[in-house]
């Protein structure tokens, strides 16, 4: 039985990555450093800001990584929308026990869900700032589903990156790939932030072999 569903943030809850692309390229190019494309910056955003300036500068100083992580560039939480439907999908769901993973920093989350009214859906939000590893390790889902009290096989995790299957799969939960191009390990993929619930139905069926 499925008590808890777990979401990664962005690109499931929340479409930040075209708001912030152009806030990593001025941060990169102020501090002199060649300016990544979008489609850079889109293959590597399930990343931590640190690993995402690190993997887009080729830097190896943590010195001057940690100078661009606290550039005073504002950053365009205003701009962060929330995925269609997620609203009516959460107030369907909200049976389960919900809970956020993510690897981006607790300020970068908190604010675009307060904002949008979705925060007090969920039991549990796990950032950057909780864990040592993140994602594609599994110990945030893990954190997270020890703070609600939920075993990983009681549970689903929704994401959007490869990563996320592959984090969801160590964990020891199920994994819905929310995405158009199907991953070789999640047990339901979906298009739409709304076709999660018939997802969950599907996934609770039992099964049996013919």
């Amino acid at each position: 039985m499925i008590k808890a569903i777990i979401f990664d943030y962005d690109g499931v809850l929340v479409k930040s990555i075209d708001a912030y692309i152009p806030y990593f390229q001025k941060v990169l190019t102020k501090h002199g450093y060649a300016e990544p494309t979008g489609e850079e910056i889109r293959k590597n955003y399930y990343m931590t800001d640190h690993d995402l300036l690190q993997v887009l500068s080729g830097e190896r100083s943590e010195e001057k990584i940690q100078v661009m992580i606290d550039d005073p560039e504002p950053e365009p939480y205003d701009k962060v929308a929330v995925a269609s439907k997620v609203k009516e999908t959460l107030e369907a769901l909200k049976r389960y026990k919900l809970g956020v993973v993510s690897n981006a920093e607790r300020k970068h989350v908190l604010d675009p869900l307060v904002r949008s009214g979705i925060e007090g859906y969920f039991s549990v939000i796990v950032t950057m700032e909780d864990t040592r590893v993140h994602k594609p390790d599994p110990a945030p889902i893990k954190l997270a589903l020890s703070k609600i009290g939920v075993e990983p096989d009681q549970a689903v995790y929704v994401g959007d990156y490869p990563t996320d299957v592959a984090a969801g799969k160590a964990a020891g939960t199920k994994v819905i790939y929310l995405s158009d191009i199907p991953d070789s390990g999640e047990d339901a993929r979906v298009h739409a932030f709304s076709e999660i619930p018939d997802a969950i139905r599907n996934i609770e069926k039992p099964h049996t072999n013919v």
